[in-house]
């Protein structure tokens, strides 16, 4: 398959800022890999951030659309399952991009105004997918939280954690993961109905 010069140096960059981080890496060093001179990547590219902000938002966007692919069939399920199609679209999203989901996770805080206030946004609104679908669940009594900050917090938590598979070299499923992952937040939070 043939990609673009620009797209070459994109997945360049991923890797490098997934290893080094984003402020350890210059314009030199993504260059060179690229077996291309400085100079001539700025005709592909305008910045460093402009790099870091097309990562950021792509990824975004791939989770939205994974969300609305996971969902769409699914307007009268139950909030359980909703939850658990939505958990398996997010950790596919990190699965199939594990250096872009990796530099979108913990670089985006290198993004300057106005692209970091915008990218808050659309991190909100994608975190109010999965607080309306909670939300739901405890309306129809299915789930069972005090706090549900705290609660996206752990799901987020639990979701993103796939990376630490990644980096140990174990090589899990992503049926296997998104249904582990899947089936220990929702326990957690699922309310019990003692029958007497």
């Amino acid at each position: 398959m043939i990609i673009s010069r620009r797209s070459q140096i994109i997945e360049t960059a991923e890797l490098i800022f997934k290893e080094k981080g984003y402020s350890a890496t210059g314009i030199r060093e993504i260059a060179k890999e690229v077996g291309i001179e400085p100079a001539s990547l700025y005709n592909h590219i305008g910045s460093k951030e402009e790099i870091l902000k097309t990562i950021c938002f792509e990824m975004a966007e791939a989770f939205f659309n994974s969300y609305s692919e996971s969902i769409i069939s699914l307007e009268n399920a139950v909030p359980e399952t909703k939850l658990h199609s939505m958990i398996r679209a997010h950790i596919s999203v990190i699965y199939n991009n594990w250096n872009a989901s990796s530099v979108f996770l913990s670089e985006w805080k290198y993004l300057s105004e106005p692209n970091l206030s915008s990218f808050k946004t659309l991190r909100k609104k994608y975190e109010n997918l999965f607080s309306g679908v909670l939300l739901e669940g405890r309306d129809k009594g299915d789930f069972e939280y005090n706090d549900i900050k705290i609660t996206l917090f752990f799901i987020f938590s639990a979701m993103n954690s796939v990376h630490e598979l990644q980096r140990s070299g174990k090589k899990v499923a992503l049926e296997d993961i998104s249904k582990e992952i899947g089936t220990l937040i929702i326990n957690s939070i699922k309310k019990i109905h003692y029958v007497r």
